[in-house]
């Protein structure tokens, strides 16, 4: 009887070390800690890298915002939890305000050192010059925890140094009046480097303004080479809001003529309440990138128990998206 007791009691504590260990493998792998581990030990192919796109709606303007939303200042904790949601390493920033000196946003300094007590991650972010210092400007945050940003040298990014690259542009008098820039990320020594581009394209407002977006996709397609020149890289991803609001784009056959792959063909929509305005374009030829394209919506509305509608007024009224960069071998 004690023999038996005893291989019981061995069977279970046998089962209680395993369940503990599931667990804490669990919550390593939550913080994103195991998996870098295990890779290093095994030599198993690391996970892929989610980069996202978010138009937060007039980010430091709130007077600015439409409807609902009008007078509505975004809360940095709320949009610190959404992008921790969506568990992005970068994320592309539309209609962000730069309010503080050094074209800083006093609310991406918040949203960023929530990220960091979110994630345990080190996240940082810049945003990108304007045309005037009001304007609405693109950015990115980016989580170095993950990736280490670049310069066109191929030096480590030093933000009291450097500024984002901007793409050359030719008409920038009727053209981009949000100017594309460009910044490069690394996943590691030898392993895949990527150059995002954020897109803020003309929007359709008081007006049909497809033809424009149509003519500031030819003005990138023909800078394109030069971005792959400058960073020595042909990993480029083309992310944001391109403001596709027609149901046939021209600009849309422009990148795709020119070799780029539209990752959201099926038009799922983007924006409130269901506007397929922002796109991810990647090359066709580049096998980086999966060529997925996630928006970050119901999901996070059931999670957090919010409805369309509230997102809308409290956050923005454009959603999250995401596609991922396989981390591989660096070919260029």
């Amino acid at each position: 009887m004690a023999r038996r007791r005893k291989s019981a009691d061995t069977t279970l504590r046998n089962a209680l070390v395993f369940l503990l260990l599931v667990l804490v493998g669990w919550i390593l792998d939550e913080c994103g800690l195991f998996g870098r581990g295990a890779q290093a030990a095994t030599g198993a192919a690391p996970r892929p890298l989610r980069v996202g796109a978010w138009n937060i709606e007039w980010c430091g303007r709130p007077q600015d915002r439409s409807g609902p939303a009008q007078g509505v200042r975004q809360d940095p904790e709320d949009l610190a939890d959404y992008v921790a949601f969506a568990k992005v390493a970068v994320l592309a920033v539309e209609e962000v305000i730069a309010d503080q000196p050094g074209e800083r946003s006093h609310i991406l300094d918040r949203v960023v050192a929530a990220l960091d007590t979110r994630t345990r991650g080190r996240w940082a972010y810049v945003l990108n010059p304007g045309r005037r210092d009001d304007d609405q400007r693109t950015g990115v945050l980016w989580d170095g925890a993950q990736v280490t940003p670049r310069t066109p040298g191929g030096q480590d990014w030093d933000a009291r140094q450097h500024r984002p690259w901007r793409v050359p542009i030719q008409d920038r008098k009727t053209l981009w009046a949000r100017p594309p820039h460009a910044m490069c990320f690394s996943a590691g020594p030898e392993r895949t480097d990527f150059v995002v581009v954020p897109l803020h394209m003309k929007a359709d407002y008081l007006g049909d303004f497809a033809r424009q977006r149509e003519g500031e996709a030819r003005a990138l397609v023909t800078a394109l080479p030069r971005i792959e020149r400058a960073f020595t890289d042909q990993d480029v991803l083309l992310i944001g809001d391109a403001n596709l609001a027609q149901k046939v784009e021209p600009a849309v056959s422009v990148f795709e003529t020119a070799g780029w792959h539209w990752l959201n063909a099926e038009r799922r929509p983007t924006h409130w309440p269901s506007g397929a305005l922002d796109a991810a374009f990647v090359p066709r030829s580049q096998p980086e990138f999966a060529g997925d394209f996630e928006v970050v919506a119901e999901q996070y509305f059931l999670a957090r128990g919010l409805s369309a509608a509230e997102f809308r007024r409290r956050y923005s009224d454009h959603w999250l998206v995401v596609t991922s960069v396989r981390v591989m071998a660096d070919d260029d």
